[in-house]
């Protein structure tokens, strides 16, 4: 009698541990889920990189207008200074330097909350 005991309690014991186990990788599964939405799920993608608030503006170049007038009047939070906005601008116009001329159009990047009156390019 008590080996029949025994065994059923062994047996439901089995049980137990493999609902546990399986518990716990749904868990880490949802937990895994979860983490990649929050890391992905909010961003946009603008070219090959992701980023939140950012959009981006054509700019007509006007007489005496610079790279550095540019970054003053419209650079954000997400630059340091006003070279690492001048950088970004030059690579995304594909410009051999910091030379622009009167009735160039190039491409500058804003923040959303900035938008006055300016068609979006998203």
């Amino acid at each position: 009698m008590k080996s029949i005991a025994k065994r059923r309690q062994y047996r439901n014991y089995k049980n137990y541990e493999s609902i546990k186990t399986l518990a716990g990788i749904i868990v880490a599964a949802v937990l895994l889920l979860y983490l990649v939405q929050v890391s992905f799920g909010s961003s946009s993608v603008q070219g090959s990189m992701y980023v939140e608030d950012k959009a981006y503006i054509v700019i007509h170049i006007e007489k005496d207008d610079s790279l550095w007038s540019i970054a003053s009047t419209y650079m954000n939070r997400d630059y340091y200074d006003h070279d690492s906005y001048i950088k970004e601008v030059i690579k995304m116009n594909h410009l051999k330097d910091t030379t622009i001329q009167a009735g160039e159009q190039i491409l500058i990047p804003i923040i959303k909350s900035q938008e006055t009156a300016v068609t979006l390019l998203e």
